[in-house]
């Protein structure tokens, strides 16, 4: 998780978001949390309730 902030900050219009405590498989156990973030980002916009983070 420490290249994080770089990785973010060098592909250009990326975001980061961080599930706490969540396993590398995140997509499986965060399905409906992360499929809204990735949906915003696709949509290039922001959901209601969806928070990114770097």
């Amino acid at each position: 998780m420490d290249n994080l902030p770089l990785l973010a900050a060098r592909i250009p219009d990326a975001r980061a978001h961080v599930f706490p405590g969540a396993p590398h498989a995140y997509f499986e156990e965060c399905r409906a949390p992360a499929g809204a973030i990735v949906g915003a980002f696709l949509d290039g916009g922001v959901r209601p309730g969806v928070q990114s983070e770097v």
